[in-house]
């Protein structure tokens, strides 16, 4: 369950009240780990999927493509990218 979020409100297809930036990602990622030192930021590893898609059961299957979210990870930051967080300036 959503962290706070009182279950009745929470429906199928609901958009959650709550969205972090990559750069805040970032940063519950540091603290995580216990990283105190260095500039990260967050990667995706990204899949694809290719296949037959039915919009509805009655229609033939399309060919499509889809993307996944494999995982999260931490990966050294450049200094000038925006989403770049330094460890140690996080409490």
């Amino acid at each position: 369950m959503a962290d706070n979020i009182p279950p009745q409100t929470l429906q199928l297809g609901a958009v959650p009240e709550r969205t972090l930036s990559i750069s805040e990602l970032t940063k519950v990622l540091i603290k995580h780990y216990g990283i105190t030192e260095g500039r990260w930021e967050a990667t995706f590893n990204l899949g694809l999927m290719v296949g037959g898609f039915k919009p509805t059961p009655s229609e033939p299957a399309f060919p499509g493509v889809t993307t996944v979210v494999q995982g999260v990870a931490l990966q050294p930051g450049r200094p000038d990218s925006e989403h770049s967080v330094d460890a140690s300036s996080l409490s």
